[in-house]
């Protein structure tokens, strides 16, 4: 079970991060990512 919930965890993250790459001005999350960087 932890296993499952860590494995979507991280598949959302990665879907996250891909929207942030492909439009990073359309999210606050992808703005405030950006702002770290």
């Amino acid at each position: 079970m932890r296993e499952r919930a860590a494995a979507a965890i991280e598949e959302g993250i990665e879907l996250m991060l891909a929207e942030r790459e492909a439009d990073p001005n359309r999210s606050l999350v992808g703005r405030l990512f950006r702002s770290d960087a």
